[in-house]
């Protein structure tokens, strides 16, 4: 048996070029990316290999990015929102003059998976879908292309960060190792994309989005898309 479980974990690091485009497409009661097989990503890197650009051998020796300067880590304290029905989820907490210091938002700690915090519940078992029994408006579920539009979890993430001087005029990507099972971001207010594939690394170019100093990043994670069927 295996442990079924969502989880988040990214850093960003910065090469030495420039591009990027920008879409949106968010609409109630759920996203229709969530439900559309052959919609896997908006704006994503392409998949690859591992691998991270080091400034030079000798930093490169050692295998730690922790070391590099191109490298930030964006572990640790997020505000955090939660619903199990995804109909309920905060629609405006990307933009940057959102309040998320209300009682609905909390701190939480990233990377970590919701379920061994109190946030839904586990599944342990490597048969039958995630969400099997969940039916929809008294409906059966109709794979690949329904997934539940009242009890999906729904996880919303804000952080702050700030961006290195000398990381002006390079290429930045943000690196989200791992986020079961599709995820929107937004930087600084601004739609930047879509992933599925929650086993891969997803990663973005994020260079237009960001500015000098202080960057909000969001993210809406969802625990069941299309991507559940396999």
């Amino acid at each position: 048996m295996r442990q079924k479980t969502s989880n988040l974990l990214l850093f960003l690091w910065c090469f030495a070029a420039f591009y990027g485009i920008s879409a949106n497409a968010q609409n109630l009661p759920l996203p229709g990316e969530l439900m559309t097989p052959s919609v896997v990503e908006i704006n994503r890197e392409p998949m690859r290999a591992h691998a991270f650009a080091y400034e030079n051998q000798e930093k490169a020796s050692g295998f730690e990015m922790e070391n590099s300067s191109r490298f930030l880590s964006l572990d640790g304290t997020w505000r955090f929102h939660f619903v199990t029905d995804p109909r309920t989820r905060p629609q405006d907490f990307y933009k940057t003059d959102f309040n998320d210091r209300s009682s609905d938002w909390t701190d939480f700690k990233v990377p970590a998976n919701w379920e061994v915090n109190g946030y839904a519940f586990p599944i342990y078992i490597n048969q039958h879908y995630d969400f099997v029994g969940r039916e929809k408006f008294g409906g059966t579920l109709i794979p690949p292309y329904d997934i539940p539009v009242d009890n999906n979890p729904v996880g919303s993430y804000r952080k702050e960060f700030e961006l290195p001087a000398d990381w002006d005029g390079k290429q930045i990507f943000i690196h989200l190792g791992a986020v079961k099972s599709a995820f929107y971001i937004w930087i600084n207010g601004q739609y930047v994309g879509y992933s599925e594939d929650s086993k891969l690394a997803s990663e973005f170019d994020i260079t237009r989005y960001l500015k000098l100093g202080k960057n909000l990043i969001a993210l809406q994670v969802y625990r069941w898309s299309d991507a559940s069927y396999l």
